[in-house]
């Protein structure tokens, strides 16, 4: 209540005071990312948010976070052919003193000690198939805590080819571009504070879910409720052994006949029908029901789309093709694909010199987190950019390098890097023609990674809005392109177009055409200037905004008229006071004394 009445005296305060202004306040973040409106809980308008249990990453003890905490992943169990794992997205540091602040203002960013037991996830994890193309997915989510972008493992020394480039870049005549106008960077001892492990926490995220998860095995973990299933969905080894009553009758029982053929008959047993297979066949109906019930393999490949949003969005391009390697050797036959979610920093120079340049940052965090993994930089790239390594961190560089197909999510509007790149939302005239061009700048960096002398690895996906990484966000199917596209239609189009899951994935609703050929740009907004995008706003349901504002103007209302009622005065009227009017002399004949004597006269 004295809260209430604490906002009722401010908001007269505020009418009293402001009866005379003739302009609006400014608004510096005026072409800030669309946000829901603050009544309007994001979750509440996906009724069918992803519900993930916590998991700790114990298959690796040197898998830890900056504070030395244990990395922690987030886990729904949905169908076991079809996973999205996702890196979270979350900054960086590159010396003791942005690491203490961070640590400081985002300690959630740097440790796990307050995650927890659950998360609600929406966005791509909506387990609703209208807003998700991975609605029906085992569901994945890689806590970021590691501030280095998935790139180190500093338990490992750099590899003997890479002495001599990590020199070299290392002296002052060769860092990286824009480094005379930003602070030469030291790490202040941050390199023996903190631990960066980011690599070796993808790594052992991906081993623990194919030993405790079943990601990769063949054949994959059985029906709900089978021993099978609680080990998947738990990671705990609760698998039963298999009992195999094995008798006859008459001479059959005596097992005296056809010795061979017993031996022959257990051995097809095994490999055709399952016996002694760990797991064993799944549910009736299901593939590995007929090959238990056909002995012919009809398995369908698992398909893994890994990838992250923002530093996550990094760290898949940085581990994409080291993890379709690795899994394409298991029993499971599982095919990574990728979903890369604004990672496409440009090589361009802030506007103001005060500003550390993103290519500084790149350079300080790769020799503080020892991100010299050649899995991580990739080799060729390596080689080719010697001794500027750093540029297979960034993803103008690293990305025509990737050899695994992906989609490439990138606003040409991108929050994050005009952020860095002016300091704040562009507010002069010439922060906006910077914007202008940097738009223009990642159209055409765009067309050159899908183009004719491209990989043909690369589908590229991107709105003219100014938001950043909203895959993991309700904008994830509510933005647009001015074509109609949202990235959950991407996505759709993009999995329909390489791969066999056609029936199980759907178009959502025919937005996702199957247009996707070998690379190429999807769809992307081509119009002129900043945040241009026609469908940038998100398209929120009538009834709670209309309810809202109704609500809100007759509260407004009520609030008004008590203000007013409270700072009007009311008006003193003159005090009421009886006419008097002049004595009429005695004797008049309408005066008092003469009815008086008139009576006395009578008498």
């Amino acid at each position: 209540m004295i809260t209430y009445f604490i906002k009722l005296f401010t908001l007269c305060n505020f009418v009293s005071f402001s009866h005379g202004a003739t302009t609006a306040p400014k608004r510096a973040n005026w072409f800030q990312a669309p946000e829901l409106p603050s009544p309007i809980d994001a979750l509440s308008l996906d009724s069918q948010s992803a519900t993930l249990k916590r998991f700790v990453v114990d298959t690796d003890p040197l898998a830890v976070c900056n504070d030395g905490s244990p990395a922690v992943y987030y886990f729904s169990k949905g169908d076991h052919r079809l996973w999205l794992v996702s890196l979270e997205g979350g900054g960086w540091c590159w010396d003791d003193s942005t690491c203490s602040q961070r640590y400081r203002e985002s300690p959630f960013y740097m440790s796990s000690r307050s995650y927890s037991a659950q998360v609600e996830m929406t966005g791509v994890f909506s387990n609703d198939p209208e807003k998700s193309p991975m609605s029906r997915a085992t569901k994945v989510f890689v806590k970021y805590c590691s501030s280095d972008g998935y790139s180190g493992d500093d338990t490992r020394p750099p590899p003997a080819e890479l002495a001599d480039h990590i020199a070299a870049a290392s002296s002052p005549s060769s860092t990286a571009p824009g480094a005379a106008n930003a602070t030469n960077q030291d790490d202040d001892g941050a390199a023996g504070k903190w631990a960066f492990r980011g690599a070796r926490i993808v790594r052992a995220v991906l081993d623990q879910l194919n030993t405790r998860h079943g990601l990769g095995q063949d054949p994959p973990p059985g029906p709900p409720g089978s021993a099978q299933d609680q080990q998947a969905s738990s990671g705990v080894d609760v698998l039963a052994e298999t009992v195999l009553v094995f008798g006859g009758t008459s001479a059959a029982g005596a097992g005296l006949r056809g010795a061979r053929i017993v031996r022959a008959v257990l051995d097809q047993l095994n490999t055709r029908h399952g016996l002694g297979q760990d797991p064993p066949p799944g549910p009736p109906g299901s593939a590995q029901d007929q090959q238990a019930s056909s002995g012919v393999d009809v398995l369908a490949e698992t398909v893994l789309v890994f990838g992250g949003t923002s530093a996550g969005g990094r760290g898949a391009m940085f581990h994409l093709d080291a993890a379709r390697t690795k899994l394409a050797a298991l029993p499971g036959r599982v095919r990574v694909l990728g979903m890369l979610d604004s990672p496409l920093w440009v090589d361009l120079q802030p506007l103001y010199r005060n500003l550390p340049p993103l290519q500084n940052q790149t350079a300080w965090v790769q020799r503080l987190a020892q991100a010299y993994d050649l899995d991580v930089l990739d080799p060729i790239c390596a080689r080719d950019h010697a001794p500027a390594i750093w540029k297979c961190m960034f993803g103008q560089y690293r990305i025509p390098y990737l050899k695994t197909r992906h989609l490439l999510m990138a606003s040409s509007s991108d929050w994050f890097q005009l952020d860095q790149l002016l300091g704040r939302d562009p507010t002069t005239k010439n922060e906006f023609e910077y914007a202008a061009a940097f738009s223009v700048y990642t159209r055409n960096l765009l067309r050159e990674l899908t183009g004719p002398f491209s990989s043909h690895r690369t589908t590229a996906y991107s709105q003219a809005c100014y938001n950043h990484a909203v895959s993991d966000d309700p904008q994830f199917y509510q933005v647009e392109t001015n074509l109609g596209h949202s990235e959950a239609g991407a996505l759709g189009a993009f999995l329909v177009a390489t791969n066999s899951f056609d029936s199980q994935i759907g178009t959502l609703g025919g937005k996702g055409t199957a247009r996707v050929g070998a690379g190429g740009i999807w769809d992307m907004d081509d119009c002129d200037g900043f945040a241009c995008g026609s469908g940038c706003r998100p398209a929120l349901p009538l009834w709670p905004l209309a309810a809202g504002i109704f609500f809100y103007m007759a509260w407004l209302i009520v609030v008004l008229r008590v203000c007013f009622l409270l700072s009007t005065k009311p008006e003193l009227k003159p005090e009421l006071k009886p006419e008097l009017k002049p004595a009429r002399p005695f004797g008049d004949p309408g005066g008092i004394g003469a009815e008086v004597d008139k009576e006395a006269v009578e008498i």
